[in-house]
């Protein structure tokens, strides 16, 4: 009786323990996150920030700017988007601890050191202060990872709200949406070999919450533009990022000298050296000029 007394105070000591852990875990991991925000007193802002918000008040599509995110800040507009940041606080230490428990570490001392090690190494605590859709292309990524890898650790409320922030994040950027299809196409295609650790079940949701943003992504834009359209813009991002590199410049000068004209029509002056560097700065003159 004597070793089972003792055997049960230091289990209860050591739940107690565990508890308080809990406690300092779940209110200093997020005041670590909005570290910056709170030095700053306001959100950080980025360029993309107004086109994002500005969705609810202009009503029609713009290129790269999502309704379903223009939504998600509007929705924290009269608090001075502070209630968005505690979600992105909220969600990143679920998605953290999460992560730790379906690996075989639920220990909150371990939450809170994993969480210290992000804030103080990497850019995590800016991307969860900054009103931008960044901080949900990780955090998607993870949930993606546990829905379709370790479903069966997993309850069916954090089922569905990992199902929720997957489908959420796929609709506030086409990157995000994209990089999420490619990795369950790349699951779908690596199952045969790791029949083990993939289940078609797993991936079955996991391609589902695709189809939820793409869903979500066009119901968003048709109930504030009245088209239901994609969001515009990707491929002119990617032709625009391509065209600041030096190296496609040179490509397409080097091309144009076949043709005259090419170099006119995308208002470019002819080259008026060979040389590959001195042509890509001319380049870039001129189009500021113009």
């Amino acid at each position: 009786m004597g070793g089972s007394h003792i055997t049960t105070q230091i289990l209860r000591a050591r739940s107690a323990a565990n508890a308080r852990a809990a406690w300092i875990a779940a209110i200093a991991i997020p005041l670590m996150l909005l570290a910056p925000a709170l030095w700053n007193g306001y959100p950080l802002l980025q360029w993309d920030t107004g086109g994002y918000l500005a969705r609810w008040y202009e009503g029609y599509l713009v290129p790269s700017r999502s309704t379903t995110f223009g939504l998600y800040l509007h929705f924290g507009e009269d608090s001075s988007f502070w209630i968005n940041l505690g979600i992105n606080a909220l969600a990143t230490l679920w998605i953290l601890q999460l992560t730790l428990r379906v690996l075989g570490q639920p220990r909150p001392l371990r939450l809170l050191a994993t969480s210290l090690v992000l804030v103080l190494t990497t850019s995590l605590p800016w991307l969860a202060s900054t009103l931008l859709t960044d901080i949900f292309a990780g955090l998607s990524i993870l949930s993606l990872f546990i829905l379709v890898v370790h479903g069966e650790r997993t309850s069916i409320p954090e089922k569905c709200l990992l199902f929720g922030l997957t489908a959420f994040a796929a609709a506030t950027h086409s990157a995000t949406l994209a990089v999420l299809l490619g990795l369950c196409c790349l699951g779908w295609f690596a199952r045969p070999f790791l029949r083990g650790r993939i289940s078609a079940s797993g991936l079955a949701q996991g391609s589902l919450t695709i189809v939820a943003g793409a869903a979500l992504l066009l119901s968003t834009n048709f109930a504030l533009s009245g088209k239901l359209a994609w969001t515009p813009g990707g491929y002119g991002v990617a032709f625009g990022r391509m065209l600041a590199s030096s190296r496609s410049i040179c490509a397409i000068i080097a091309r144009s000298r076949a043709s005259s004209s090419a170099p006119t029509a995308i208002g470019f002056p002819p080259p008026p050296t060979s040389s590959c560097g001195a042509t890509a700065c001319s380049t870039r003159s001129a189009a500021f000029r113009e």
